[in-house]
């Protein structure tokens, strides 16, 4: 039995000894990390409310400072209603239907002003590249029977608004995260964006978030 102690002992000491250990000669290298989060909510463009999606990554350059690059879309809708009673009394839906959809890519830099053990609250400011698309008519008139003694109302549109634009802009955002556990967090932003074309978007998300470890 002895000789049994004796050889575990020995045992448990070389592999102890192959053990990587800290010294003052070797440090062991820290793992950096990035942050991954999708966004998704809602927001308002001008008078039209739509819809928006972001994916975004986001690295410390020090302390509570970060940078972020990301990619996201929105899509927002609205119109002027208009309804008239046909020949047969039945109700005409004729209303005009505006549908803007655009795709942009931002880079912002961040400050966490606000940091507790589970609890993160900051700002990030940046800028935009913007692509977008919009059936948005610039001028339209209803003309309705009284005046042109037509059965119908008619409508008179004059095209104001390229139906594509590319535009630059920047980008302010509060946001507040939560940390479920050391690699995922949860939470929420809120935006406010103003790009060349005149264009005001403010967006309200919630967000899904990662901690991703490199060396």
């Amino acid at each position: 039995m002895r000789l049994y102690l004796n050889q575990m002992l020995a045992v448990i000491i070389i592999a102890a000894s192959l053990l990587p250990c800290k010294s003052h000669g070797q440090e062991i290298p820290k793992l950096k990390s990035m942050l991954l989060q999708f966004d998704a909510g809602t927001n308002r463009h001008g008078s039209l409310i739509g819809y928006g999606f972001n994916l975004e990554a986001s690295k410390v350059l020090k302390g509570r400072l970060t940078t972020s690059l990301g990619i996201g879309s929105t899509i927002s809708q609205g119109g002027t209603p208009l309804t008239y009673l046909d020949a047969a009394g039945k109700a005409v839906d004729a209303s005009y239907r505006i549908t803007t959809a655009g795709f942009q890519v931002t880079s912002k830099l961040g400050l966490s002003w606000m940091t507790t053990q589970k609890f993160d609250l900051g700002t990030r400011i940046g800028l935009l590249a913007r692509y977008e698309s919009s059936s948005f008519f610039g001028d339209h008139t209803v003309y309705y029977p009284i005046v042109t003694g037509f059965p119908i109302p008619l409508s008179s549109i004059e095209q104001r608004n390229p139906q594509q634009t590319f535009a630059l802009g920047g980008i302010a955002q509060m946001f507040l995260n939560y940390r479920v556990n050391k690699s995922t967090f949860i939470g929420l932003n809120a935006s406010w964006q103003l790009d060349t074309e005149g264009n005001a978007i403010a967006q309200a998300m919630l967000h899904l978030g990662f901690r991703l470890f490199y060396e």
